[in-house]
């Protein structure tokens, strides 16, 4: 039974995830599926103005044999 190592990668952005699956890609690692997006929706409220603020977090799993 082959042994395989599984890692879990995130940025807060598209390239730097980009970069980070090419250097991962350069130690032998490879992507499992498609990356995944989380948009969060942050709202603050200040002296009755409303900001809204939207946080991206880019992942993707990374297998490595």
């Amino acid at each position: 039974m082959e042994i395989m190592k599984q890692e879990i990668i995130t940025s807060s952005s598209a390239s730097g995830l980009n970069k980070k699956i090419i250097e991962m890609q350069g130690d032998g690692w490879e992507p499992l599926g498609s990356h995944q997006v989380v948009t969060t929706l942050i709202r603050n409220v200040v002296r009755g103005e409303v900001y809204i603020h939207h946080i991206h977090e880019y992942s993707q799993t990374m297998v490595k044999k």
